[in-house]
């Protein structure tokens, strides 16, 4: 990269010139943002770091390229700040908006993310970061993420959080302090990954990276390699778990009425995020199992089944849907999403021909709420069941839209896509 690209007129940028070398080791705050406000986090001058600091950082990168298996993290002295995928999509429409990273600079592109509190230091260090990386690949702000700067994050692929058919969950944490969870194939040599393997999984990173939801699990990166051979997807974290956990589990934490109302209108405006896309993204596969909660228990709705499609044979079938299924199956999704409810409300797994019956007379309702909920509205109630007996019926052609499910549900439940979001995002 020229240096005349990362020359600046300002002296403010001119005092990191020597701490550019270990821009990866700039590292994030653990405290949550809670909007794009960042003083709190980014409030010291920029020139505070001193040639002593950039020393101490140097040292820190030659120590970080010794032989191992896991390379040493070495944290700066800078500010932290945490780079969430909402402030990194910003970040990527000003990179864009400049003409790329060759002609965009730190001070042009702070400029045009205008976010209060971010400093002139961090847009740098970020830009240095994914110069070497290939940024945006498929769109939307997708990094391309190297193998060891995530073997250090998830502590050596040590802490698995879970396993699903067809590839293996890992939580870690990103040096500027996101926290991932990557989802890693369970495919373990290049010669059993097809060439129609590869082509679904750049696919499905293309059609992933066009949704950008607060209740959606969005795709921060991907990592590649083929010797050792690995191929990864990195999303963002909920820590909470499933929504299934919470409601089959004993011992789970309990959700009350309120929470699940929240939980549903979450999963509402997701999927209407999706379905009013061009082309529109389905997610064929909407279960309990895929609705991730965060700390404050909103909905967050991954899309992770797709691994299982990489497998040869009889599984490619499975790819060759899912490929079309961003153009097709809404009233798959709807079906899906009214099966949830029931499962939300009831906190039972039914099949839609006992809802189907169950639901037709209104006095039955009352009996289908979950006898752990110690109170509900019973106006609310009524309203969801009538939702979920439109979203269940036979003849897909007859479901409703999402868009038309939504008003209805709104009217009377009250939630707003504000309050159905994480509290923690920082676009709250």
């Amino acid at each position: 990269m020229s240096e005349n690209m990362d020359m600046l007129g300002s002296n403010e940028e001119i005092s990191f010139d020597r701490h550019e070398k270990n821009s990866s080791s700039i590292s994030s705050t653990n405290k949550h943002v809670t909007s794009f406000d960042l003083n709190e986090e980014a409030s010291e001058d920029d020139n505070d770091l001193s040639v002593e600091d950039g020393e101490k950082a140097d040292e820190g990168t030659s120590s970080k390229n010794r032989k191992g298996p896991v390379r040493q993290y070495v944290r700066s002295k800078m500010p932290r700040l945490r780079w969430t995928p909402e402030l990194h999509h910003a970040f990527v429409n000003a990179i864009e908006r400049l003409g790329g990273q060759d002609k965009a600079t730190p001070k042009s592109a702070l400029q045009l993310m205008n976010v209060r509190g971010l400093s002139i230091a961090h847009v740098k260090s970020h830009l240095q970061m994914n110069r070497s990386k290939k940024l945006d690949d498929y769109g939307q702000g997708v990094q391309k993420l190297d193998l060891r700067d995530l073997e250090t994050s998830c502590e050596d692929f040590s802490n698995i959080i879970d396993t699903i058919e067809g590839c293996v969950l890992f939580k870690g944490t990103l040096p500027d302090g996101v926290e991932i969870c990557v989802a890693s194939t369970t495919i373990t040599t290049l010669k059993d990954w097809s060439k129609r393997a590869e082509f679904v999984f750049h696919k499905k990173i293309e059609t992933l990276s066009h949704v950008n939801h607060k209740n959606f699990v969005n795709l921060i990166g991907y990592c590649e390699e083929d010797e050792p051979f690995v191929r990864m997807m990195v999303f963002e974290y909920a820590p909470e778990g499933t929504l299934s956990e919470h409601l089959h589990v004993q011992g789970v934490e309990h959700l009350d009425w309120r929470s699940r109302i929240r939980i549903i209108m979450g999963v509402a405006y997701c999927l209407q995020c999706m379905h009013d896309l061009n082309p529109p993204v389905t997610h064929m596969h909407l279960n309990s199992n895929m609705i991730y909660l965060t700390d404050d228990y909103a909905a967050k709705v991954a899309d992770l089944v797709f691994w299982k499609e990489f497998y040869p044979k009889a599984k490619i079938s499975g790819a060759n849907k899912s490929l079309h299924s961003q153009f097709l199956d809404k009233e798959t999704d709807i079906f899906s999403f009214g099966v949830l409810m029931l499962e939300i409300i009831s906190g039972k797994h039914h099949n839609s021909e006992w809802a189907e019956q169950f639901l037709k007379e209104k006095e039955n309702i009352s009996h289908i709420i979950d006898p752990s909920l110690k109170c509900f509205k019973h106006n609310e109630l009524e309203i969801v069941c009538e939702v979920i007996q439109e979203c269940i019926k036979k003849d897909g052609s007859q479901r409703p839209s999402i868009n038309g499910i939504i008003p209805k549900l709104r009217e009377v439940l009250k939630v707003s896509p504000e309050q159905a979001t994480p509290r923690l995002s920082p676009l709250c």
